[in-house]
């Protein structure tokens, strides 16, 4: 009774194990290690510390997010994130960064199985395969007990692949696995099958035969990886024709990168051609994709090539080459109306020149698409009258390329001069700690006051070019400081009222809204004479709206409210909120005071 006392406890501690295994391993390969650390502030969640070679931090989810959902359900619902302030076991999350919603899928993806399945599963199919199996059939294996115990080693091996990912390319190594085991076991398959057929003792003893050919398979595989090695390696030697291809594209790029006309392009195509693959005289023609008439870019040459008219050119992509009547046909560039092709009299080309045409005629397709979108756009402006319709488009860019280049004014004067008048004003203080003489002191601490001036102005510069806050904490906070600083410097009464909490999903409207308040502020400072300024932001039936309202000495709106590519004032109002499909009413008469409608509909908001 002891001894099946003693058993039943060994087989109930054998079941838990591998109850615990089961729970372990699938949990593992239904769940990513999520490794996001969160903090609760006034009932939300701020992401503060995000683990490194997680697929979290590889599809981009930073620090300082606001967690909205968690398997598209409410906070309230997640258990660990309530209890251990860490998000785990998860398929997506909804995070708010910087005013855009975003929704992260951070489970495995087909890749990432299929990756540990490659590497766990030598472990279990070595030790089954090639010991017990061989075992049970023919009562001899074919690897020792040992050696399928050293298979084991894979598990760790990926487990240091999970903390080493940055410093050595495993998915290279594994990318490549397939082939060379392709290779591999085609070589071993067709030496045991030779080993067979020339040896017949060698069928007596089967099973070295297959020990042998799995040394041999091994063996080809490590000499695949090894050749990579000693190809990057000696490289310069091996390879050192290629230096003129490499050369060549350089040199291609360079020369095009300024030129906007099609023939040159064409010229310098042909030039390169020429010099790198010896061919004496290339042929550039243009082939329509609707009737497949064939022209010449230059002066037409007496070539036959009936076939060309009969091709199916649609079945032949971008660096294409076919042989056809002697000559070497390249596609070089397709475009909507017709494509580009190279004819190259008498000439066969290798590998090196096939990649060498491939990567010429990518670059060349490329200068040719800049080209047509700039013929484009110049034919559509020459037919817009700015004066009277100021497309939105142009309107956005422009204001788009205004607030980076203010960004990046912002930062060049808060990293250069503001640090430092901050430098030379901690000198100053400190001088001035150590001056006896008071006359001089006095001086110094005028001059020091003088420079704090400064330093204010040069932050409230800073400040206007790049608004604080926006960024970081959202449209709400960046209008309370905005509103803040204006209450410091108007003579009038600010009636406002901002909605919490309002869902804007788009940087391109905070700042919009942002700069048309500040715009309309200053300009009730400077302009208005107005006693009471109210201001509105809201939601209303998926409309956002911005109300302002003064009472001051209002203007005259007419049909000229000046130059609507203007930045500043009512102008740049209205290219503003227009350059992203909202609407401006405006509504003032002298002596009556300024209304204004502003409205973005949130479903024809640029993404």
């Amino acid at each position: 009774m002891d001894y099946l006392k003693e058993y039943i406890n060994g087989l109930l501690l054998l079941i838990l194990s591998l109850v615990l295994l089961s729970y372990f391993v699938s949990t593992i390969f239904r769940y990513s290690f999520t490794g996001i650390e969160v903090k609760k502030s006034n009932s939300i969640y701020y992401t503060t510390y995000i683990y490194e070679n997680t697929l979290t931090a590889k599809n981009g989810i930073q620090v300082g997010g606001i967690v909205r959902k968690v398997n598209n359900k409410e906070l309230n619902k997640n258990i660990r994130l309530k209890t251990f302030l860490r998000v785990e076991k998860i398929d997506t999350i909804d995070i708010m960064h910087r005013n855009n919603l975003l929704k992260y899928r951070v489970s495995y993806e087909k890749g990432d199985k299929q990756r540990m399945y490659h590497i766990i599963s030598p472990t279990i199919f070595t030790r089954i395969v090639l010991f017990i199996i061989p075992n049970l059939i023919l009562d001899k294996e074919l690897i020792t007990f040992e050696l399928s115990a050293v298979c084991f080693i894979f598990i760790p091996v990926y487990s240091l692949y999970i903390l080493i990912l940055k410093k050595f390319d495993f998915d290279l190594i594994i990318n490549r696995l397939q082939y060379y085991l392709l290779i591999s076991f085609g070589i071993s398959g067709v030496l045991f099958i030779i080993n067979l057929i020339i040896f017949e003792k060698r069928r007596e003893s089967l099973l070295e035969v297959i020990q042998f050919n799995i040394l041999i398979y091994i063996s080809i595989l490590i000499a695949l990886y090894l050749k990579d090695y000693l190809d990057f390696t000696f490289r310069k030697i091996l390879y050192n024709h290629k230096k003129n291809y490499t050369n060549s594209l350089n040199r291609f790029m360079h020369q095009t990168k300024k030129e906007y006309e099609v023939k040159k392009i064409i010229k310098f195509i042909k030039r390169e051609v020429k010099d790198v693959l010896s061919v004496t005289n290339p042929i550039c023609i243009s082939v329509n994709n609707m009737s497949n008439k064939i022209s010449f870019f230059e002066k037409e040459q007496s070539i036959s090539l009936s076939k060309l008219h009969k091709f199916n050119w649609n079945s032949y992509g971008i660096g294409s080459i076919i042989y056809i009547e002697g000559y070497s046909v390249i596609v070089i560039a397709i475009l909507p109306d017709y494509r580009v092709v190279l004819l190259a009299k008498g000439k066969k080309f290798n590998i090196d020149e096939i990649v060498w045409l491939e990567t010429l005629a990518n670059y060349a397709n490329l200068q040719f698409e800049c080209l047509r979108k700039i013929e484009i756009l110049a034919k559509s402006l020459e037919h817009v009258n700015f004066d009277t319709n100021y497309p939105a488009e142009y309107a956005r860019f422009s204001f788009m390329i205004a607030e980076k280049e203010r960004e990046n004014l912002s930062r060049d004067i808060h990293d250069g001069i503001l640090q430092d008048q901050l430098r030379l004003y901690r000198k100053i203080e400190v001088r001035e700690k150590k001056e006896t003489n008071e006359e001089f002191k006095v001086t110094l601490r005028q001059i020091r006051e003088q420079i704090i001036d400064h330093i204010y102005i040069t932050r409230e510069t800073c400040n206007n070019l790049r608004p604080p806050f926006l960024e970081e904490l959202g449209l709400e906070k960046a209008l309370l400081n905005l509103i803040k600083k204006i209450n410091r410097e108007a003579n009038f009464l600010l009636d406002y009222k901002i909605e919490k909490e309002l869902r804007i999903y788009n940087s391109e409207i905070s700042h919009c809204i942002y700069r048309v308040t500040q715009e309309l502020l200053n300009n009730a400072i400077k302009h208005s004479q107005a006693t009471v300024v109210k201001l509105r932001l809201f939601e209303q039936n998926n409309y956002l709206c911005l109300y302002y309202v003064d009472d001051g000495i209002g203007m005259g709106i007419g049909k000229q409210v000046g130059d609507l590519r203007s930045t500043i004032g009512i102008p740049g109002v209205i290219a503003r909120v227009r350059g992203l499909h909202g609407s401006v009413s405006i509504d003032s008469t002298h002596g009556s005071g300024v209304r204004i409608k502003i409205k973005f509909n949130k479903d024809s908001v640029y993404k």
